[in-house]
């Protein structure tokens, strides 16, 4: 690779993605376990993600590129794995949570072990886009429907809507992968849509929250 400015601060902010990756959902897990609910977060819409991120970190690592261009995902997969498990847990199926942890491992290993025909790969990681859309949507359907965001976390969806923004400059600097950066636009702009409604539920939801709260006390 021939080092210039542009490929130095790619590395420099992959770097730094990677590090925003690791703790990127820690707020959402940390607001589930603090409130012991996964009222308002959708299940199929954290499968759809987990489907998806699990694409671009096998489709990327099977090419070879940079852990630096992708990495961050790899930790965004491993704590949607975590809130998947926890929305079973809390809805009163714990098995089943185990059982798709377990599940997901074993197929994720597949993926990333070799095993896996490349052109596989390219299909599967052409299908993100809508999964991402899938995903995203059908959360975003969940927040209209109930007329507010429940336990979506905030600085969770700032932090993945600026993160995928900055892939696409990264992923367009460090791999020229005109599938990947097509996938972080749609993330972008999917993850985009969750962000404005956050702000525009925030008051219906901290109330509806404080409502919860109150009751518990009560009951407690």
């Amino acid at each position: 690779m021939e080092w210039t400015i542009g490929t130095i601060l790619a590395k420099i902010a992959g770097t730094c993605l990677i590090g925003l990756a690791v703790m990127v959902k820690l707020p959402q897990i940390l607001k589930i376990l603090k409130a012991k609910s996964v009222e308002g977060l959708n299940l199929y819409a954290c499968i759809f993600e987990l489907v998806a991120v699990t694409s671009s970190v096998s489709y990327n690592a099977a090419n070879g590129y940079p852990f630096s261009a992708w990495g961050d995902t790899f930790f965004v997969a491993v704590q949607t794995l975590v809130i998947v498990t926890l929305i079973y847990h809390y809805r009163s199926n714990t098995a089943g949570g185990v059982l798709f942890a377990a599940s997901y491992l074993i197929t994720a290993y597949l993926l990333m072990s070799g095993l896996t025909p490349m052109a596989f790969l390219m299909a599967y990681q052409a299908c993100n886009m809508p999964m991402v859309l899938t995903a995203k949507f059908t959360q975003a359907a969940t927040n209209y429907n109930n007329g507010h965001t429940g336990q979506l976390s905030f600085i969770t969806v700032t932090i993945l809507t600026l993160g995928s923004f900055a892939r696409v400059l990264t992923t367009l600097q460090e791999t020229g992968d005109k599938l990947i950066t097509a996938t972080y636009s749609v993330a972008t702009a999917a993850n985009g849509v969750l962000f404005l409604q956050v702000l525009y539920y925030w008051e219906v939801t901290k109330k509806k929250i404080d409502e919860k709260s109150t009751v518990k006390e009560k009951e407690g």
